[in-house]
């Protein structure tokens, strides 16, 4: 480690907090380096844990100096392998919690600049998601008063934000990994809507995140199901697009999972664009040589990053489905839609798709 480096953190770390001058020395000290020794950045990360007070300055150039080391230094470059995911989060978490919103920014941008990370990375983030809505704390809610069972409209569009950073160049259709933690997601807030008081009113804007919800639900769970059942789709944006209906508008095979009071509101003000198609247009089934080349691409990963890419799983899929807890739900709904507009599913999941239909009628 540099003099100028030394001291900078020397300092930090002895009085307990980060000023803008320390930030301005560090960004010129870390300049002059062409790569950055493994000590610095392990003195970086003592010095945001000691520092008590830090000035606004200091997470943007944490963020950017770690991301660059893990992503850009770290060996292959551009990839974010399993040891050095390990590595990454056991220094930004405790007790399997990650500590602060800095450290969960860093790890979004991370997996975000990546090429490919591996799943427990992608499952970590989304995880810590996970567990704020289940239990209502943590510190992705700060000062929140929402309780156990509610989401925000921002970690819905964090979650988004993952889902498609990690298909970039990666698996197309959402993980058997994945959707495990968002039904987790959706059984908190389906025990929290069951045990609310029905006569109590829902406004249009609080009324919104759980919407907003509802749409990427959905569609994340028509993504894994489908590919469950040997298809092929869009790209993540595409086939989680708020802009774009999952079913044809006069579609009314599963009326339970197009009738919430709330959904009308949503609809006038999200409407797909004249002539988009639907989204399970989309889908279309898998060619045998196209299943070929996708193991092929999921061995590639799978060598790099040192971590297998868990593609959804009919029977795990159908299991989870027939679940109590789902039942009832968006996405046992949304499961019962596809198999009423002709779609053929895996056989796993034909029984949780008549279970929504029954529902509905």
């Amino acid at each position: 480690m540099s003099t100028l480096r030394l001291m900078a953190i020397d300092a930090i770390c002895q009085r307990g907090s980060i000023r803008d001058s320390d930030v301005a020395t560090l960004r010129r000290a870390f300049a002059m380096e062409t790569e950055i020794p493994a000590g610095d950045i392990d003195a970086m990360f003592r010095a945001h844990n000691l520092a008590r007070v830090r000035d606004p300055s200091w997470a943007d150039f944490f963020i950017e100096t770690l991301t660059d080391y893990v992503v850009r230094e770290l060996e292959p470059a551009g990839y974010v392998t399993s040891a050095h995911a390990g590595w990454l989060i056991a220094r930004i978490s405790s007790a399997g919690r990650i500590r602060s919103k800095t450290e969960h920014d860093l790890l979004l941008n991370v997996i975000d600049k990546a090429r490919w990370v591996p799943e427990s990375l992608m499952c970590f983030a989304l995880a810590q998601i996970r567990d704020a809505v289940i239990t209502g704390e943590g510190p992705l809610r700060g000062g929140s008063s929402l309780g156990p069972g509610a989401i925000t409209l921002a970690e819905v569009e964090q979650i988004r934000a993952l889902l498609f950073a990690y298909g970039n160049e990666g698996p197309l259709a959402i993980t058997g990994a994945e959707l495990d933690l968002l039904l987790d997601i959706e059984e908190a807030i389906a025990a929290n809507r069951s045990s609310s008081h029905p006569e109590s009113e829902t406004s249009p804007l609080e009324a919104w995140p759980l919407e907003s919800w509802r749409d990427l639900i959905e569609k994340a769970t028509a993504s894994a199901a489908l590919a469950a059942s040997g298809y092929s789709g869009p790209s993540r944006e595409e086939a989680l697009s708020e802009a774009r209906a999952l079913f044809p508008a006069p579609f009314t095979a599963n009326p339970f999972a197009f009738a919430e009071p709330i959904r009308p509101f949503r609809h006038q003000t999200i409407a797909a664009p004249i002539g988009q198609g639907a989204l399970v247009t989309t889908y279309r089934p898998l060619a045998t040589e196209a299943r070929a080349m996708l193991r092929l691409e999921l061995q590639r990963i799978e060598i790099i990053t040192g971590e297998p890419v868990t593609i959804a799983d009919a029977t795990r899929l159908g299991q989870r489905l027939a679940a109590t807890r789902l039942s009832g739900t968006a996405v046992t709904g949304v499961v019962a839609s596809l198999a009423g507009v002709g779609i053929k599913l895996a056989p796993t999941l034909a029984a949780p798709a008549a279970a929504g239909t029954t529902r509905a009628a």
